[in-house]
């Protein structure tokens, strides 16, 4: 006779609920408009900002019941305390506080309460997978902007700029700030990649691809040329030389640079990538304000005495106080915020970027979201070693990523123990009943 089939009892049952759901897709919505930094309403608050902030409000709402404590929580707990009492002393000292303190608002919210929302809405590998999809195809846009300033004019973005040595800006107000997201752009579509098939997902992430790698060389951002270049480095590295993984990518990658190229000489005062390198570091430029190495080295020169002459409260988290060569801030995340925070400031954000990204590759994984999170990490660290970009969202939305993946790595048991839950105690599925039933009269049967 074959043995009773057992009932299993279901103690923690996942409920639909709609106020979550709605804070999912209004997250979602958020990545994808957040890189896409001129789209702004009322007083310039950027799209993408807003409907994080609605987002994170929805969230509170649902007033989730545990609290989610991933690897390395405690890490930024102490972080987030750090900069907050940093910034509050650079606020004291700065010209404009008010503009310090709205700084310093946004500073907290990108580097604690966006993984907050982060860990609870993307539950699942297939969720973080979406969200990176959403980041990678807002980067993309933000690529495919330098094609409409190129076939529209200058003026065609209002708030984008076109340099006079032909560089353009895309969908955000600056050709660096352009030139660090493509370089996401390319690195997170491409990590994202599982196989070729006809698949939306495929096709969005090879969208996502060309508009990066579009915006990328027009942008003419020698910083973000070679944080790409790190980024697929370590796509590669992780998961391998394979050749199903890269012929695809190859081919949009290589026609990207090609079609960006024609479109550069068309300009006639573009320059090609390589010769953007050489003018970058010295080597052919013979204006020395087109050296932009050396005018970094002096940033990160004067940013370091200026911390030295305020090492505990800096000049201020305000755009006013950035400055230290025109309007030329120091150009070095961490630098920019020992000149401008101070010595608790800088640690904190030390602590959130650099440690949180150590304990997120602890844990690690084979997943494609594992390899697109730690490349895109990369790519944010490695450009923001030459960019005041402490405050930027889009250094820190890759970050989240990483952090929510060692979330989601480290729950080996597959309760989902970082995710608030509506407890049922005691309730049985329907299917469960019939199985006891089925069980009972087999009991019946053999007496």
């Amino acid at each position: 006779m074959a043995p009773p089939l057992q009932a299993r009892q279901v103690t923690h049952v996942a409920q639909w609920d709609p106020v979550r759901g709605l804070a999912y897709i209004t997250f979602l919505l958020g990545l994808t408009l957040a890189p896409i930094l001129t789209l702004r309403i009322g007083g310039g608050i950027n799209v993408g900002d807003a409907l994080l902030a609605l987002s994170a409000f929805l969230l509170v709402l649902t007033f989730p019941a545990r609290r989610c404590n991933p690897p390395g929580h405690r890490l930024r707990f102490y972080a987030t305390i750090l900069v907050a009492f940093g910034g509050l002393f650079a606020s004291s000292v700065s010209e404009a506080p008010v503009d310090s303190l709205f700084v310093l608002i946004r500073v907290i919210y990108v580097m604690t309460i966006l993984p907050w929302q982060a860990i609870i809405l993307l539950n699942t590998q297939r969720r973080l997978s979406n969200a990176i999809l959403a980041f990678a195809i807002g980067a993309g846009i933000t690529g495919y902007g330098t094609l409409v300033q190129y076939t529209l004019g200058a003026d065609a973005i209002p708030g984008a700029i076109v340099t006079s040595a032909g560089r353009y800006s895309g969908f955000t107000g600056h050709v660096s700030d352009a030139g660090g997201i493509t370089a996401l752009a390319v690195v997170l579509s491409i990590g994202s990649i599982e196989k070729w098939n006809v698949s939306i997902r495929t096709l969005l992430n090879y969208f996502a691809l060309f508009g990066g790698v579009i915006g990328l060389v027009l942008s003419g951002s020698v910083a973000g040329m070679l944080s790409a270049m790190m980024g697929i480095a370590a796509v590669l590295l992780l998961r391998g030389f394979k050749l199903v993984h890269l012929v695809f990518p190859s081919v949009l990658l290589i026609g990207g640079l090609y079609v960006s190229t024609i479109l550069q000489e068309g300009t006639k005062i573009a320059l090609s990538p390589v010769e953007r390198l050489l003018q970058a570091t010295g080597i052919s430029a013979s204006d020395r304000s087109l050296n932009t190495a050396a005018s970094r080295q002096e940033t990160y020169k004067l940013g370091f005495q200026g911390f030295l002459e305020n090492p505990l409260t800096g000049e201020g988290l305000d755009p006013g106080s950035a400055s230290v060569i025109g309007e030329l801030g120091v150009h070095n995340f961490l630098l920019a915020a020992a000149y401008q925070g101070g010595s608790l400031f800088v640690v904190g954000i030390g602590l959130a970027a650099l440690g949180g990204g150590l304990v997120a590759w602890a844990h690690r994984s084979k997943q494609h979201a594992s390899n697109a999170a730690i490349s895109g990490a990369l790519v944010s660290i490695t450009f923001a070693m030459s960019a005041p970009s402490f405050y930027n969202r889009y250094f820190w939305i890759p970050l989240t990523f990483l952090i929510v993946h060692a979330a989601l790595t480290s729950d080996t048991d597959g309760r989902n123990r970082y995710w608030p839950r509506t407890p049922k105690t005691s309730e049985t599925r329907p299917i469960d009943t019939l199985i006891n039933n089925h069980s009972s009269s087999q009991k019946l049967n053999s007496q």
